[in-house]
């Protein structure tokens, strides 16, 4: 997680922004390490969903 994310007032609006749209901003909170293209975009979600911090996150969720 970038150190800049991890901060209370940017918890709380993605926090408000997951209530206002029901929906799931854990992915907004994540650095891939690389750029998202159309053709590694696959490759880098799948490898986000095997990670240690995907289960981190979800546990704190």
């Amino acid at each position: 997680m970038l150190a800049e994310l991890d901060r209370d007032a940017v918890d709380r609006f993605l926090s408000a922004v997951d209530v206002a749209m029901n929906s799931n901003t854990l992915s907004l909170k994540v650095d891939a390490g690389h750029s998202l293209t159309g053709g590694n975009r696959q490759e880098l979600l799948d490898a986000y969903l095997r990670s240690d911090l995907f289960e981190q996150m979800m546990r704190e969720a």
